[in-house]
């Protein structure tokens, strides 16, 4: 049995190695793990770092905290608003890791919980950890999903019957990243089953769930799972009465429809705590439902299964209402008998396809940074002002980059052949970064420097315009050398 060790590296940013610390877990299945819950403060640590060793070698997921600039509203029983405590959400990227993984992650903070889940080398399996953060030692938990029972989706019973779209294309994953990334927004219902299991924590047990669902389509799909509204019953007036699959989902169809209890969104979902029948069907929605029909169908359900089986089950049903359709293998398998932790390149490119030609509904979600007052003066004086804007969304990377020749600037080259001078951490609603540095001026030199600032938000990035500017150097390389070893030295 491979033994799993697991290192939780948590630091500040913009502070140095003394300000770190290192947590260690050597267990395959659980173990024990020190630390206090102060440093872990969910209003003052936007970074945490996990890092998993085993025998295959070592994955580093870095986290950064979720910062919404619209947050879901909380409902209860359709009419009061819930002002509870929320979860502090993060999303993260795996830095090292096997050519074949995915790479997105997702944590959060509830109650002083910790909870932290990620695919592992160990077949790509999704493990979550958790841990009690209120505990000076506890035990902390992996949950390994070597296997499933046979659990059945009902969508195909549902199946709208609309066109259906030619598949085409051997590079399914690398188009869904070329084009832009788009927003899915969705609201979410949960019925008085759901929240006898949950209680109070219902509210952030779904955002959290969504959250990690929000990591598999971004990497995979490069959609973005936006959560508008989350409501829950917690009395039995609900008018989810049915525990037949397809009822339900008709009750809560007809129930949303007719009163517009959630947010207008492109996707509704109820979390249901019954058991859904027939037996072994766990989730349910309608196929290729979502941007038609005024949304009059764009709906679906997942029965309860503890985290984070349900995350998968969740991503399946949702991505029916994108038109991907059952497959033998992936996320999109009608049968769960096995662990699926991808959409086949199948599944792909059905959602591309559909996409194509019914998602008009998705909004891009593009961030933008502008790039304003660049000046360098005669006296060696050089100034410029990076303004982050648009959708937001978490922390992001502000940089910025340079080069002699303006075309090494466009989008498809400037990661590879401009000089990045400068990159700031901000999140959303920072303000602008200034920039001021002296930089000795040669009289008898005159050259050209393009500038250009990129704004990063996970998959996502904005460009600013390319600016030039005339500086007194005799060697462009030579002054942005300058110009990024003034910037390092201010900071």
């Amino acid at each position: 049995m491979k033994v799993l060790r697991i290192i939780l590296f948590l630091s500040l940013l913009g502070l140095g190695a003394k300000n770190s610390r290192v947590y260690a877990l050597e267990s395959p299945f659980k173990g024990s793990l020190s630390f206090s819950y102060k440093s872990l403060s969910p209003t003052s640590e936007p970074l945490l770092i996990v890092r998993v060793v085993h025998v295959e070698g070592l994955d580093e997921i870095v986290f950064r905290k979720v910062v919404e600039t619209e947050p879901p509203s909380y409902w209860v029983n359709g009419t009061g608003v819930y002002g509870g405590k929320r979860p502090v959400l993060y999303k993260g990227s795996l830095v090292r890791i096997h050519k074949n993984r995915i790479s997105r992650a997702s944590a959060d903070i509830m109650n002083g919980r910790l909870r932290v889940t990620f695919h592992g080398r160990r077949r790509g399996r999704l493990i979550s950890l958790t841990r009690d953060l209120r505990k000076t030692r506890t035990e902390a938990t992996t949950r390994f999903v070597s296997s499933f029972r046979r659990f059945k989706c009902g969508a195909a019973e549902l199946d709208l019957n609309l066109t259906e779209q030619q598949i085409s294309g051997a590079f399914a994953a690398a188009l869904a990243q070329l084009r832009q990334t788009l927003v899915l927004s969705i609201s979410a219902d949960s019925d008085f089953e759901f929240y006898k299991i949950y209680g109070s924590n219902t509210f952030g047990e779904i955002e959290s769930l969504l959250n990690t669902v929000d990591s598999i389509f971004l990497s995979q799909l490069n959609i973005k799972i936006s959560v508008k509204a989350i409501e829950t019953f917690n009395n039995d007036s609900q008018p989810y009465t049915s525990s037949d699959g397809e009822t339900l989902l008709n009750q809560f169809r007809v129930y949303n429809n007719s009163y517009g209890h959630l947010k207008a969104a492109n996707a509704y979902h109820l979390f249901t705590g019954k058991t859904v029948k027939p037996i072994g069907m766990v989730g349910l929605s309608f196929v290729g439902a979502f941007c038609r029909e005024g949304g009059a169908y764009s709906y679906g359900l997942t029965q309860y299964f503890p985290s984070p089986v349900q995350a998968i089950i969740t991503a399946h049903e949702i991505a029916h209402g994108l038109g991907a359709t059952h497959t033998e293998s992936g996320i999109m398998m009608a049968n769960l008998s096995s662990n699926p932790r991808e959409f086949s390149n199948f599944s792909v490119q059905e959602i591309n396809n559909y996409i194509d030609s019914y998602g008009t509904c998705l909004s891009i979600a593009t961030p933008t940074v502008s790039l304003i007052n660049v000046s360098y003066s005669n006296k060696g004086r050089f100034q410029a002002t990076l303004t982050p804007g648009g959708n937001i969304s978490g922390t992001c990377n502000m940089e910025l980059y340079g080069s002699s020749r303006e075309a090494y600037l466009n989008t498809n080259r400037i990661f590879k052949r401009a000089k990045r001078i400068v990159s700031y951490a901000i999140e959303s609603g920072a303000k602008r970064q200034k920039i001021n540095v002296l930089i000795k001026p040669n009289a008898k030199a005159t050259q050209r420097v393009f500038l250009r600032a990129v704004l990063s938000c996970d998959n996502m990035k904005g460009l600013s315009k390319i600016v030039p500017v005339n500086v007194r150097n005799k060697k462009v390389v030579q002054f942005l050398n300058l110009l990024a070893q003034g910037l390092e030295t201010s900071s």
